[in-house]
Order: C-alpha cells, then sequence, then structure tokens
C-alpha cells in the first residue's frame, strides 16, 4: 500500500521543492513528507533502511 501511494504521490507532483525530508531523532525514522494539490502524504522510514547520502532533496529557504 505505502508504495502505491509513493507512485501517486510521484505522479501528482511537479515540483521537486513540495518534498520535504527530516529525521525524527525521538522516534529514529526519517520522515518524508510531499504535498500534492489537495493532499499531504507522510511516509516513516525506519532509520536504518535508509542511509543519509540517499536523502538528496531538502526543503527550500524561504
Amino acid at each position: 500500500m505505502i508504495a502505491d501511494l509513493e507512485q501517486d504521490v510521484e505522479l501528482g507532483s511537479t515540483d521537486v521543492n513540495d518534498e520535504y525530508v527530516s529525521v525524527d531523532e525521538e522516534h529514529e525514522t526519517v520522515v518524508a513528507t510531499r504535498i500534492v494539490p489537495f493532499l499531504v502524504v507522510t511516509i516513516r522510514h525506519p532509520k536504518g533502511l535508509i542511509d543519509k547520502s540517499t536523502v538528496s532533496r531538502r526543503p527550500r529557504n524561504t
């Protein structure tokens, strides 16, 4: 089901700046949030399953 959500978000997103990746130290998870029209999808990964080098997108500085 998560794979389906990721695919839907990928198809619906046209701006890479709409993706935010952060590390939740308290729960030791990596949190990836993507915002698309009318939908916000937050996916949590256990920190051991994703390497920091694979997290290449960062929120833009506003």
